[in-house]
């Protein structure tokens, strides 16, 4: 199929705190929590997390300044709020975007971790291997378990600035996304298609290992 004749598709895209999901509405967006009817963060102990992530600029490139806040939003000079970028798609090109946990000032030592869940549909447009090699290869999280990874972050002093820790640069729509497979995720409506969570759990004697940090900040559990 040539480029001409592919469909092209908005993807908007919003970084939140603690869950991001990728949903579509007749486009597709990432969901931003400022309603508080989804929990922001899931913190244990003294820690205190946000995400952020950069404006994509007219040009396709990012400011690189994380500006965009999940909660405050941002709003440029004249312009109206915003909680996200907005992407046009096509198969066979790849896309900045730059999530990125920051351990805020104050928060003591830590167990920081991302869960990313993705259905079988965006499986199907987006090309997960990539994006698991950019965490953990390029960004240095190491993965627990399926779709989970996590960090060891140091103590952030009050006066000290945030902690910053990218979760990846940029996601590519695979090749052979058909215009079917694009318009698939269309009809799935309003259900989650890509979803990346964040936890912190403060380091004690009790929570030595990730696993067990793990364990304790993963709402299955009971905790």
């Amino acid at each position: 199929m040539s480029k001409s004749k592919r469909t092209t598709f908005v993807l908007s895209m919003i970084a939140v705190v603690l869950v991001c999901a990728i949903t579509v509405v007749g486009t597709l967006a990432y969901l931003n929590d400022k309603t508080g009817e989804l929990k922001n963060t899931f913190t244990i102990g003294k820690v205190d997390i946000t995400l952020e992530e950069s404006v994509l600029k007219d040009d396709g490139t990012l400011t690189n300044n994380h500006e965009i806040d999940s909660d405050k939003g941002y709003t440029p000079e004249g312009g109206t709020k915003v909680f996200g970028n907005k992407y046009k798609i096509v198969p066979d090109n790849t896309y900045p975007k730059d999530p990125q946990v920051s351990v805020q000032p104050g928060s003591e030592a830590s167990w920081v971790f991302v869960k990313v869940e993705v259905s079988e549909k965006a499986a199907a447009v987006i090309d997960v291997a990539a994006l698991k090699t950019q965490i953990t290869t390029t960004y240095g999280w190491t993965e627990l378990e399926a779709g989970v990874y996590y960090k060891q972050a140091a103590a952030v002093a009050e006066d000290a600035a945030a902690l910053p820790l990218q979760v990846f640069a940029s996601f590519t729509v695979k090749a052979d996304a058909s215009n079917a497979q694009l318009a698939a995720l269309v009809a799935e409506g309003a259900d989650e298609f890509i979803k990346i969570s964040a936890y912190a759990v403060q380091k004690a004697n009790s929570l030595d290992t990730a696993a067990k940090a793990w364990a304790a900040a993963n709402p299955t559990s009971g905790n």
